[in-house]
């Protein structure tokens, strides 16, 4: 179980780390702002609904890309959620890296719903993987496996694995982590733009607290306890 050295063929590429991820969702809405802002104005002067419709667009852009506040309780016991939304399964699955089996909270994001990811407790980030996939429908079952998608390993009170997957909207995973980093409970681990699916892994021994069709808020809803 090594973790991924900084710079290997699998580690995402370099992102704003620690304190810096902090406005990091914003910063990530100037492209796609711009790009609109240039519509508007190239519309405006082809035909102004055009551009009319393009300058509306831009609030609503942010507010996709908005990153509220969040804190979280600093316990020992609890795996907080890592993402916003809503449960679709939760099973057990056997975690390659950490060679053992794990639980699986599968959470999917809607359109709607906040699209940055947090960590569910502190510890260390241990290692990183990327896998490329499809771009499937998140609510498509096949799409949990076959998907692209980031695993973060972090190593806490107890080891678990946090993935971010892609969809058919969300073709961008964005990470604001690094192997070595030192994380509190509810730091930014990066967002999906925009949408599709977050999984948490975790101890079979930790005891699951949340059931398909739950709601979720990442870093507010406490997923999982620690028991012993």
């Amino acid at each position: 179980m090594n973790p991924t050295p900084p710079g290997s063929p699998m580690s995402p590429p370099p992102h704003p780390i620690g304190s810096n991820a902090v406005g990091a969702a914003r910063r990530e809405a100037r492209g796609p702002v711009l790009a609109l802002l240039g519509c508007a104005l190239l519309g405006w002067r082809v035909r102004p609904v055009l551009g009319l419709a393009s300058a509306l667009a831009v609030p609503a852009l942010l507010y996709l890309f908005r990153d509220p506040p969040r804190v979280a309780p600093q316990r020992s016991d609890l795996l907080m959620a890592p993402a916003d939304g809503r449960v679709l399964d939760v099973r057990p699955v056997v975690d390659g890296y950490w060679e053992q089996e794990m639980w699986e909270v599968v959470i999917f994001l809607s359109l709607l719903d906040v699209h940055v990811q947090r960590s569910p407790l502190a510890g260390t980030v241990v290692g990183t993987h990327y896998r490329p996939g499809a771009h499937r429908p998140a609510l498509w079952p096949s799409a949990s496996e076959r998907n692209e998608r980031l695993e973060t390993y972090i190593r806490g009170t107890v080891p678990v694995t946090v993935t971010q997957v892609a969809g058919i909207l969300a073709r961008a995973i964005v990470s604001w982590v690094q192997p070595g980093q030192q994380l509190i409970a509810g730091e930014r681990l990066g967002m999906i733009k925009l949408g599709s699916q977050t999984h948490l892994r975790f101890p079979r021994r930790v005891r699951p607290l949340v059931a398909p069709g739950d709601r979720v808020q990442a870093a507010l809803t406490p997923v999982a306890r620690i028991e012993d």
